[in-house]
């Protein structure tokens, strides 16, 4: 009966330390504040060349993606398949 008490007390322990967490909400306040960014933030611009050239890494990216996991459904069916026939006969 012993053994699981220091688990019990542990639970109840963190519990109590999550709820007082949450009622005390002014430290998270505190330490965010002023750690803004002071200016907005420069992205850089595309090329329309570049999109295009990054469209099209993409789609045959996913087109490679695609045809593999074609072929290894394929496999698994055929696995599985040859699996259950064996078992079967």
């Amino acid at each position: 009966m012993g053994a699981g008490i220091g688990f019990v007390r542990d639970a109840q322990n963190s519990a109590r330390q999550n709820r007082d967490q949450l009622k005390n909400k002014s430290s998270f306040d505190k330490s965010l504040a002023g750690k803004g960014h002071s200016k907005p933030l420069k992205f850089k611009e595309a090329t329309p060349e570049q999109m295009e050239k990054l469209r099209n890494e993409l789609v045959e990216t996913r087109k490679k993606e695609t045809l593999r996991m074609i072929i290894v459904g394929t496999m698994l069916v055929v696995i599985c398949t040859l699996t259950i026939w064996f078992l079967i006969s």
